[in-house]
């Protein structure tokens, strides 16, 4: 009996990864596979439409920042009117200095995020190449800290640790804040500046305790949670900044319309989270 047991235990586990297999045939039939979101670099998203297609072209969209990028790509590759004319969809999150004067006369990118005098910094008429596809309300840019922040001055500053962002271009990672430390220290040199990629980092090290004070737009904020955010502390650096808008390039193809590009962005920040941006965005709307 024990050699029979022993002899039948191959033949069963066999049997059984048969149907194991066979059961996930069957969910895949049932269930289709959406494309897939892979981190191709340090600083893009790449999704396949699940109806590739090699002879259709790839949509590219820039955005400064690297929130929503995977919300953003996977929602361009969803069954909509905007994906059957593309191949794949590639977006990528870089520092404003990175959008070249070549980028934008070549219309590397087919919807990119930015700011009018950035764009016209590179090409003063790229609005013969790009045209405004959504602007976006003001934002308030705040000093945010563990501990109570009484006045951002030399005093208050002295042996503080300081975090701003690598990207010189940024508005509330770099220019705003260092426009107010300018404008209060008299000697620079004096401050503990250190520099991060990205906000999320900047976040990330508050929390550990490695800075003191970091700078970022206080709406749409998605590097704290809630509970954290209530025992954070802030300060006003400059309220009311533009926040940019959405470009899209002019020469895009046939049949893709403006209203279905803004409605597969809302769709995309509603999937991330960002009410801010939501509310900015136009309500839902049928698109003829």
């Amino acid at each position: 009996m024990y050699f029979l047991a022993t002899r039948r235990a191959p033949v069963i586990a066999l049997k059984l990864l048969i149907l194991l297999f066979a059961a996930l045939i069957c969910l895949s039939l049932v269930h289709p596979r959406l494309g897939e979101v892979s981190l191709s670099d340090y600083a893009s998203y790449t999704c396949i439409n699940e109806n590739a297609d090699q002879n259709r072209p790839d949509f590219s969209i820039l955005t400064p920042a690297y929130l929503m990028a995977a919300e953003l790509a996977r929602n361009f590759c969803y069954p909509s009117a905007i994906n059957e004319y593309f191949n794949q969809v590639n977006i990528h999150w870089k520092h404003r200095g990175e959008i070249s004067a070549e980028a934008i006369l070549e219309q590397r990118f087919d919807l990119l995020w930015s700011r009018d005098y950035i764009l016209r910094a590179q090409v003063p008429h790229f609005e013969d190449l790009y045209e405004n596809l959504q602007v976006l309300q003001p934002y308030s840019v705040h000093w945010f800290s563990l501990t109570p922040i009484q006045s951002v001055d030399a005093k208050w500053l002295q042996g503080k640790r300081i975090g701003l962002s690598n990207d010189k271009k940024s508005q509330s990672g770099y220019l705003l804040p260092m426009a107010a430390l300018t404008t209060t220290i008299d000697d620079m040199s004096s401050l503990k500046i250190e520099y991060a990629d990205n906000f999320a980092e900047l976040a990330l090290r508050l929390k550990a305790g490695e800075l003191d004070l970091i700078s970022g737009a206080l709406e749409g904020q998605q590097s704290f949670t809630a509970a954290e955010l209530e025992s954070l502390y802030t300060y006003p650096i400059m309220e009311d900044e533009e926040s940019g808008a959405w470009y899209v390039r002019k020469n895009l193809p046939h049949g893709i319309s403006h209203c279905n590009l803004k409605k597969a962005l809302r769709v995309d920040l509603v999937l991330a989270g960002t009410s801010f941006y939501t509310k900015q965005l136009e309500p839902d709307a049928e698109c003829h």
